[in-house]
């Protein structure tokens, strides 16, 4: 077989498979209401005590708030009628990545304290790993 008719035939498969990752769209619900749990994910909103390793996060919206999370799992936070400004995040022993509106992923290593005093991150969701 012809070297052209190789190439051709992979780039046809190579082709077909990235139509059909596009045409089945993105695995979860973009608009899932606010602070939505995925049945896969077992991450769990605890009460905040310092020391314990829990994520922290100081976010605003119409009115400011703190919540801390424990456990691997996903959270959405992407109420479509309003943002989750995050304007500080404490990692804890959780290795996290924030999915921002704009696409932006922030990936946030473990015992860190990030502040995003000028730009705080429009979050739709959490990722604890």
């Amino acid at each position: 077989m012809p070297v052209k008719t190789k190439i051709t035939r992979r780039l046809t498969v190579l082709f077909a498979a990235a139509i059909a990752l596009v045409v089945s769209g993105p695995t979860t619900n973009s608009f899932a209401s606010s602070y939505t749990v995925p049945e896969s994910g077992n991450i769990s909103e605890v009460t905040c005590v310092d020391g314990k390793g829990f994520l922290k996060i100081w976010y605003h919206n119409s009115a400011s708030h703190v919540r801390c999370y424990a456990n691997a799992g996903v959270l959405w936070m992407n109420a479509p009628d309003r943002g989750d400004w995050f304007d500080r995040v404490q990692t804890g022993n959780n290795d996290v990545w924030l999915y921002d509106r704009n696409g932006d992923i922030v990936s946030l290593p473990r015992w860190t304290d990030t502040v995003f005093p000028n730009r705080p991150l429009d979050i739709i969701e959490i990722r604890i790993l």
